[in-house]
């Protein structure tokens, strides 16, 4: 891992972030008591140039954001047909719907469709061909909420191999400008594999990132309601 970044603070983020969990599980906070909620990684860049609009980048994981019970949904290019033998054909498990792009596009007359399809789906998967034009389908319901579809080539020779490697993975999809999030671990994981899916994933994500560090000016951890732990910030230049 990047010798830019401590990996004492990794731990201490790791170890702070679940502690919060559990005290809310304590103090009876529902949302940490009935629901799966996601933690984030929280990256602020400057301005910076991407070619990744539409197309996530899939980082692999130590630890699975998905349990055995999670079901996913297939978009595929028209036909449907042969995609949906060819995955039947692997048994591919969790992969309980496979639909062609104009037959989604049929289905989802509005919001409410589209929030029901959502709620009824833990992850989607689409082919790379097409997932550009996916946003305009499935909307800001599923973008705004971080549930972008994850790529996958249907051409692949090793299709079950393709969908383990995705699901075994999570996703970047960078900002030109401001805040990147990386769903990075989930609030049933322990405070050791919180810590192992970030040194696992970090240097991967730092990667895509156009001059890496810098135009990074900060890296941190939280959920959705917790406050922002500081995994690293630039440095302040001497003026």
């Amino acid at each position: 891992m990047t010798d830019v970044i401590e990996r004492s603070q990794i731990v201490k983020c790791s170890k702070a972030i679940h502690a919060y969990i559990q005290r809310e599980r304590l103090n009876g906070n529902k949302d940490y008591l009935d629901f799966l909620k996601a933690i984030w990684l929280v990256i602020e860049v400057d301005e910076i140039q991407s070619t990744h609009k539409f197309k996530p980048t899939l980082i692999p994981l130590k630890h699975s954001l998905y349990d055995k019970d999670s079901d996913f949904f297939v978009v595929t290019k028209d036909p449907q047909t042969k995609y949906k033998q060819l995955i039947e054909k692997e048994r591919i498990k969790k992969i309980t719907m496979v639909v062609g792009i104009s037959n989604l596009r049929s289905k989802l007359k509005g919001k409410d469709d589209r929030v029901q399809l959502y709620n009824d789906y833990d992850g989607v998967f689409a082919d790379e061909k097409i997932i550009h034009l996916l946003p305009d389908i499935l909307g800001p319901v599923f973008y705004n909420k971080k549930k972008q579809p994850m790529p996958i080539n249907l051409q692949s020779k090793n299709l079950l191999r393709e969908f383990a490697n995705a699901m075994n993975s999570t996703y970047l999809l960078i900002k030109n400008k401001g805040i990147t999030s990386v769903k990075i671990a989930t609030t049933e994981f322990s405070a050791k594999e919180i810590f192992e899916n970030i040194t696992y994933a970090l240097d991967k994500i730092i990667a895509q990132i156009p001059g890496k560090f810098k135009h990074i000016n900060s890296i941190r951890l939280k959920t959705s309601d917790s406050i922002a732990l500081v995994i690293y910030k630039k440095p302040e230049e001497d003026e």
